[in-house]
């Protein structure tokens, strides 16, 4: 009998903690969202050779818009490979993170700012993903994919930085 009390008493502390932290989640402004928006989720199923179509960035529009300053650079690779090498300047975001740390470090971008999202290379479809979810999911209209990627930047002897995304 008083080990079910014990349980009993648990359990009742467990699922008020459980509700206390849910409706702190929905009160704060900081809160994290509970359910991925339906257009998030469907971007995972695109032809994405098909989506690139009209937004491809080549090694040269990268490179000007790097020299004029007039793009911001999303790496879309793994944390790991940002540190080894990237673009100088460019922010490390891979699409999987865009839900948690993307609507945070994009807060003060204007939607109609020049995106350019790169990855590893043409063998790596996260900088069209992540081009895609920018578009249709968070309402960027000037994104483009540098498809090549950071192979073909680094290839070309252009300026690398190396380190953790600040």
């Amino acid at each position: 009998m008083v080990r079910f009390r014990l349980v009993l008493k648990a359990v009742v502390i467990l699922l008020a903690g459980s509700g206390a932290g849910l409706v702190y989640n929905a009160l704060s402004a900081s809160g994290i969202p509970l359910q991925t928006p339906r257009n998030v989720t469907q971007a995972e199923h695109v032809n994405w050779s098909l989506y690139l179509e009209g937004i491809r960035a080549s090694l040269a529009d990268a490179k000007a818009a790097f020299d004029s300053g007039s793009a911001l650079f999303l790496d879309a690779r793994m944390p790991r490979a940002y540190a080894a090498g990237h673009i100088p300047g460019s922010l490390n975001l891979t699409p999987h993170e865009l839900n948690q740390k993307g609507r945070k470090r994009l807060e003060g971008v204007s939607r109609d700012a020049h995106i350019i999202t790169y990855c590893g290379g043409a063998r790596c479809q996260a900088s069209v993903r992540l081009a895609h979810l920018l578009t249709n999911g968070f309402g960027f209209t000037r994104v483009q994919a540098f498809f090549d990627g950071w192979g073909a930047w680094a290839g070309a002897g252009y300026p690398v930085a190396k380190g953790a995304d600040p």
